[in-house]
């Protein structure tokens, strides 16, 4: 080789050091073979932080990309595993232990006051009861363990140079199944917003789907789906079904008779529910 090509090769290394950067990626339950070679997709130069959540381990990679001046152009990748800031092992653990802690059971009961009683209530403002569960949700000790260990990994992730894009997609989102106080349950993910100046994470839900009436049979979400169906109320939770219905179409009897079940039936070519006393 000449010394012409030589300093060439030379020259190419130190500017591709000097665009050197740091990343991190989620490789979860993958080898030691596949996360080096994740590391080698993510940047041709620089270091690789690989969170894998199935294994509970963080580990680091120096990616280092060779290019020599050549006819035909020749290159080549080495990945070398490097020591991980043990601080960010433990925030890792511990941002994973709170995640178990509020998907197990993952079920979360709104207390009997919640202003929505009712799954009904929920699929006519999503927006409201959205932000109203994440209020309670703030006051609920696993899910404040949640964000306090999720704003603290995000933190330290901005200290050692993690970009706020890659950290935001390690932060992963968690299903929860919420239950009204009339029973009736719905999905909604928890997604964390993070603030780009402090690194701050605030827990953000949006509903997921799977909305299912006290009686365990899905939701209505047009005229057909009353067909056939009873509503108790509870708590008010009746007035909720009764203006769901109606916004779909379907004529009610009965809505100012002080009644607490609501029956609804096929009659012609409508679907019509009337309000009763409870037997």
């Amino acid at each position: 080789m000449t010394m012409k090509t030589i300093l060439a090769a030379t020259a190419l290394l130190l500017s591709a050091g000097a665009s050197a950067d740091e990343r991190a990626i989620s490789c979860d339950g993958c080898t030691e073979w596949q996360k080096e070679q994740a590391a080698s997709r993510t940047t041709s130069q620089g270091k690789v932080t690989v969170f894998d959540d199935m294994a509970r381990t963080v580990t680091r990679y120096n990616v280092f990309t060779e290019i020599l001046d050549v006819s035909p152009r020749t290159s080549w990748t080495s990945v070398n595993r490097i020591s991980v800031d043990r601080s960010l092992k433990t925030l890792w653990a511990s941002y994973l232990e709170s995640v178990r802690g509020v998907e197990h059971p993952g079920i979360v009961h709104l207390p009997e006051d919640f202003p929505m009683q009712s799954v009904a209530g929920a699929l006519q403002d999503p927006t409201f009861t959205s932000t109203a569960i994440e209020n309670h949700l703030r006051q609920v000790s696993a899910f404040q363990q949640l964000n306090r260990n999720a704003s603290s990994l995000i933190s330290k992730g901005l200290q050692l140079n993690l970009g706020l894009v890659d950290l935001a997609d390690i932060i992963e989102a968690i299903t929860i199944e919420v239950e009204f106080p009339d029973g009736s349950t719905m999905e909604y993910t928890v997604t964390f917003s993070l603030n780009q100046g402090t690194g701050v994470s605030r827990l953000e839900l949006s509903p997921h789907g799977n909305a299912l009436a006290a009686d365990g049979y899905p939701a209505p979400t047009s005229a057909l789906g009353f067909r056939n169906r009873s509503f108790q109320d509870r708590n008010g939770s009746l007035a909720e079904w009764i203006s769901l219905a109606r916004s779909h179409g379907v004529t009610i009897y009965g809505a100012n008779s002080g009644g607490t079940v609501m029956d609804c039936v096929v009659e012609g070519s409508k679907i019509v529910c009337t309000v009763r006393p409870a037997r």
